[in-house]
C-alpha cells in the first residue's frame, strides 16, 4: 500500500478520581505563612527499573521493502543528582538497560509471476543508555518533571533471502550490530515512601534517525556461495519506552530554610495522582499521494470521523496556583473513512475503494495549567500520540492491505 498522511482533531470529556483521599484534588488548603518542604529532593541517588519499549523499523531502498513494528522488555539501573530549591527540583540523570525490543517482517516481491524470493528483515535492540537533564516541580510526596538529553543503543540486524529468478536458486543470509546515537526526550512522575525510598513512572522518547550498518555474510547464486557486505540504510524515527522503578536516596540532606516549598493557593489542592475515563469524538482527513489521480477532483483524500473513549491517569504538582503534571492515555475508537472513485483506463473505467479505521491511540503528555478558582483547572498540554490504523485498497479487483503503527507529536 501506498504512504498515507493523516490529521486528527480529537474532542476529549472525562472524569477522574483521586487513587486516595490524601492524593487528590478537592482537599481545603488555608491560606498561610509557606510551610517547610516534607521532602527535600536534593542529593545523589540510585535506584531500578523495568519496562517496555517499541517503535518503528524503515529499511529504506531494501528489495523486498520492510517496515515494521518492534516491541519488548527491558530492566535496568539509573543514578542520578538533585538539588531543591523551593519548590523546583534541578537533576542529572544516567540510566542503562538490558533490552529485547525486536520485530521482523517477510515479504514477497513476486506474487503472480514464475519468480520466486521471500526475504526477512530482522532487527532487536540490546542495550540502550541516555543521558539527561531533569527540571522538575515538588510538592509534599509529589515530584513531577521533565527531562531531555542523549540517547544511545546496540543493536543487531539481519537479512536472509530464498528463492528461485530462473536460473537456479539463490540465496542470502547476512547480519550485522552497530550502535546508534540520538536524542531523546520524556517526562514522569516521583512518589516519596518513607525513609529514602521512592517510586518513578516515566516515558521516553528516542529519535536515532537513519542509520546505514553494513549487513556481512554469504550469497548464492549458479549455485556459487561467495562472501558478500553492503550498507543498508534503517530508519528509527521513534522508539517510546515506558518505565518504573524504585529510586534511593543516598542520604537525608537537611532543608534549607532560605528557600521553602510554596504552598498551594487556597482552595482545592491538585497535587497527587489520578485515574479516571473519557470519551469522545475525533475528526480528521486522509491524504494517499500515490492514489491521487489527475482526472479525478478529491481522489485519494477522504474525511475521517467517529466516537473513542478510553482511559487516563496521571499525576500534578501545585505550587501557588501553578499546576503542572503528567498524564497517560489509551483510548479505543471507531475513527473511520472512505472513499471510492472511477477514472478512465484505455477504453473503459476503473474503480478504486479506499478505506482507513484507526483502531487504538496512545497518548503520553505534559500538561502545565492555572488554579483559576476554588475548583477550576484551565490546562494545556502536549507531547506524543501513536495510532494503530488499518488501510485498504481495492484497485481493479485487487485487494491490497497494510497495518501499520503512526507516531506523532500533538
Amino acid at each position: 500500500m501506498g504512504q498515507t498522511r493523516a490529521q486528527a482533531t480529537l474532542i476529549v470529556i472525562g472524569a477522574a478520581l483521586p487513587l486516595s483521599s490524601a492524593l487528590a484534588a478537592d482537599l481545603p488548603v488555608k491560606a498561610g505563612l509557606p510551610a517547610p518542604a516534607v521532602i527535600d529532593w536534593s542529593g545523589v541517588y540510585v535506584g531500578l527499573h523495568a519496562g517496555y519499549g517499541g517503535g518503528m523499523n524503515d529499511w529504506l531502498g531494501s528489495f523486498p521493502p520492510f517496515n515494521y513494528a518492534t516491541g519488548g522488555a527491558l530492566a535496568g539501573a539509573q543514578i542520578g543528582i538533585n538539588k531543591q530549591i523551593a519548590s523546583f527540583v534541578f537533576g542529572l540523570e544516567l540510566d542503562g538497560s538490558w533490552a529485547n525490543i525486536s520485530g521482523s517482517e517477510t515479504n514477497s516481491p513476486y506474487t503472480a509471476s514464475a519468480f520466486t524470493l521471500v526475504g526477512t528483515g530482522r532487527s532487536r535492540i540490546e542495550a540502550l543508555a541516555t543521558a539527561a537533564g531533569r527540571l522538575g516541580l515538588a510538592a509534599d510526596h509529589w515530584l513531577v518533571y521533565a527531562k531531555g538529553g542523549f540517547a544511545g543503543a546496540w543493536e543487531r540486524h539481519a537479512f536472509t533471502a530464498a528463492g528461485d529468478l530462473g536460473f537456479g536458486p539463490v540465496g542470502a543470509s547476512t547480519s550485522a550490530g552497530e550502535y546508534r546515537w540520538g536524542t531523546m526526550a520524556g517526562f514522569g512522575a516521583e512518589f516519596a515512601l518513607t525513609g529514602n525510598w521512592s517510586l518513578k513512572a516515566d516515558y521516553d522518547y528516542l529519535r536515532f534517525g537513519t542509520a546505514s550498518p553494513t549487513l556481512s555474510g554469504t550469497s548464492t547464486s549458479l549455485n556459487i556461495t561467495v562472501p558478500t557486505s553492503f550498507p543498508q540504510p534503517i530508519t528509527q524515527d521513534a522508539i517510546h519506552l515506558v518505565k518504573v522503578g524504585a529510586n534511593y536516596r543516598m542520604f537525608a540532606p537537611a532543608i534549607d530554610p532560605k528557600y521553602p516549598a510554596v504552598n498551594a493557593a487556597s482552595g482545592t489542592n491538585w497535587t497527587g495522582a489520578y485515574v479516571g475515563v473519557e470519551g469522545g469524538y475525533g475528526f480528521g482527513r486522509n491524504d494517499w499521494p500515490d492514489q491521487t489521480t489527475p482526472d479525478v477532483t478529491g481522489s485519494g483524500s477522504y474525511d475521517l470521523r467517529g466516537w473513542l473513549g478510553g482511559l487516563d491517569g496521571g499525576a500534578n504538582i501545585q505550587s501557588g496556583i501553578v499546576v503542572l503534571g503528567v498524564e497517560g492515555e489509551l483510548m479505543w475508537t471507531g475513527i473511520k473513512g472512505s472513499q471510492t472513485f472511477a477514472f478512465p483506463i484505455l477504453h473503459g473505467t476503473a474503480t478504486t475503494s479506499l478505506n482507513s479505521r484507526i483502531d487504538w491511540l496512545a497518548l503520553a503528555t505534559g500538561r502545565a495549567g492555572f488554579a483559576i478558582s476554588d475548583h477550576l483547572l484551565v490546562y494545556g498540554k502536549g507531547g506524543l500520540a501513536v495510532a494503530s490504523e488499518t488501510g485498504r485498497q481495492l484497485n481493479r479487483g485487487i485487494w491490497r492491505a497494510d497495518h501499520r503503527y503512526r507516531c506523532a507529536f500533538r
